[in-house]
């Protein structure tokens, strides 16, 4: 939860950078002081999220993402001094790989989409794939590169 409110980094020098760097934007962080931008929960809810997203409208991204919190994710109720709010998570790894490929298909999913987030959850299960936040930045990207590259290239094979 704090890496996804952003609670670890200091805000004022985010603000300062963005204001010294980009003179619109640093216009608008005048206006919003102190806002943080929600990140993503997890590395694999980023992975679910951008595979999900690439190279069709917003729209259609979203009602992707819908089917597939409702069909398998859950949600978390957050609450404290405002009224409690409900906030929907993604499917687990473990959800994907029990649907399988034609079960990510009936989401809305391409096929290389469906085999590169199957391919990407298969391998969490195993442990062959870590998107544990103690990996860096470069070697969480680089490990998901491999992944993708290997779905991509068996999707061609089958096609």
């Amino acid at each position: 939860m704090r890496r996804m409110l952003v609670l670890d980094v200091d805000g004022a020098v985010v603000e300062t950078h963005l204001m010294i760097r980009d003179p619109a934007l640093g216009s608008y962080v005048q206006r919003h002081r102190g806002f943080r931008p929600i990140l993503l929960g997890s590395p694999w809810e980023a992975l679910l999220w951008t595979v999900t997203g690439q190279l069709i409208s917003v729209e259609q991204a979203r009602g992707i993402k819908q089917r597939l919190v409702d069909r398998g994710g859950r949600a978390v109720m957050i609450g404290g001094e405002f009224p409690a709010r409900s906030f929907p998570l993604p499917p687990d790894p473990s959800w994907v790989v029990t649907q399988g490929i034609d079960g990510l298909r009936a989401a809305g999913l391409s096929q290389t989409k469906a085999r590169a987030i199957y391919a990407a959850a298969d391998a969490i299960q195993h442990g062959t794939l870590d998107l544990s936040p103690t990996l860096s930045p470069a070697d969480a990207a680089a490990a998901l590169a491999r992944r993708a590259m290997a779905a991509l290239d068996e999707g061609r094979s089958h096609a």
